[in-house]
């Protein structure tokens, strides 16, 4: 909201007198850096939005088309930059849908500038690059002065991670262990094992899931900072927690409280804990056995790709389609643009989101964009 409303501020400041061309010029210059999927789909919706409400030149367009839209004495002056450090945008995808993205982009108006590095940024309004020239590997600095800088292209690890690490590391110092969590993850997230418990922490009592997280240990391997990966790992979690596994890992009878305690002592000597285990299904529990499937020891996790989706204007979308390592299609363009809508509607929590999010898109379709505010 708060982006969108700053878009808004800049092309209201650019409709007043007094501007120069140049002046209108640098304050609609939307400067997006990163060409993964966070960057892409934002320079879509924004091109989409900025072609909407200026009438400039675009495939996106509403029905009823407007006789004056409401900023069209601002399109010549408006463009958008979109910033990728690699050579290809969306990196994650086939080649003949990273071809198609950015088509699909570069028809919408948007500039995509791959092989870019970003400098410096000079407060709000002002970007320096490294460009390629593409001849000798050379790169030469070039400043932009612009409007908006939006960052997609990864963030530092918030400080509420950062602290959770720092603690840990502490506590596990003061117990004497030779190898620290912090030391065993990377890109500074937190360390968890294969059941998302985090390294270090009290038996049983911490976990992470998504991109504060992540697995280490044999036989792992590092998942892609996505929103299907965390929903996939909160699943996961949820189950061990409703299924009464004892997340502490711990095997010991029940009819022994001496031995129980001893393993519970022991526990909080342990970095790396043993499986979770369902106590009343080891007792020969059959209806908990059953509840469980037979799986007194709980699995680990296991990330089940089941492909990626993409936005990237003008009505069309990247569809990459696979259950795990195996892929069922890939398409680009409108049907892309389908699939993307349908799951995206599936995805709300509720009827009444979906059929709000439905009247949306059909109002903005047939109205075209409201950019009032109160």
């Amino acid at each position: 909201v708060r982006l969108r409303s700053a878009v808004i501020d800049l092309l209201e400041k650019a409709s007043q007198p007094g501007y120069t061309d140049d002046e209108r010029k640098r304050l609609l210059t939307f400067v997006v850096v990163g060409g993964g999927p966070t960057g892409t789909e934002y320079c879509g919706e924004l091109s989409d939005f900025l072609n909407d409400i200026t009438g400039r030149s675009g495939t996106n367009r509403s029905i009823v088309k407007r006789a004056v839209a409401p900023f069209a004495s601002l399109a010549k002056y408006t463009s958008v930059i979109l910033l990728q450090s690699a050579p290809d945008l969306l990196p994650m995808f086939e080649e003949n849908l990273r071809k198609s993205a950015r088509l699909s982009l570069e028809n919408e108006g948007v500039k995509v500038l791959t092989n870019t590095m970003v400098s410096s940024i000079k407060g709000r309004d002002r970007i320096v690059i490294a460009n390629s020239d593409g001849g000798e590997g050379k790169r030469e600095n070039i400043v932009i002065d612009c409007g908006i800088i939006v960052w997609a292209a990864g963030t530092k690890p918030i400080q509420l991670t950062e602290n959770i690490m720092s603690n840990i590391d502490h506590v596990c110092d003061e117990k004497g262990f030779d190898t620290l969590p912090s030391s065993l993850s990377y890109g500074g997230r937190v360390a968890v094992d294969k059941w998302q418990r985090v390294i270090g922490a009290p038996a049983g009592s911490m976990f992470a899931i998504g991109d504060a997280s992540g697995t280490v240990g044999e036989g792992t391997t590092r998942l892609p900072q996505t929103a299907q990966v965390a929903a996939q790992q909160g699943a996961y979690l949820a189950r061990l927690l409703n299924r009464g596994y004892d997340l502490k890992g711990i095997e010991f009878d029940s009819s022994s409280s001496r031995r129980q305690n001893d393993a519970l002592t022991n526990s909080d000597d342990l970095l790396f804990l043993g499986a979770p285990f369902q106590h009343d299904a080891n007792e020969s529990d059959m209806m908990e056995k059953h509840r469980l499937r037979r799986r007194v020891k709980a699995k680990p996790f296991a990330f089940l790709n089941l492909g990626q989706l993409a936005y990237t204007g003008g009505g069309e979308a990247l569809s990459q389609v696979q259950i795990g390592d195996k892929k069922l299609f890939s398409k680009a363009g409108s049907v892309g643009f389908l699939l993307w809508k349908s799951v995206y509607i599936v995805k709300q929590v509720s009827t009444k989101t979906r059929l709000l999010v439905l009247f949306d898109w059909f109002k903005t379709k047939v109205f075209g964009r409201d950019v009032t505010r109160m």
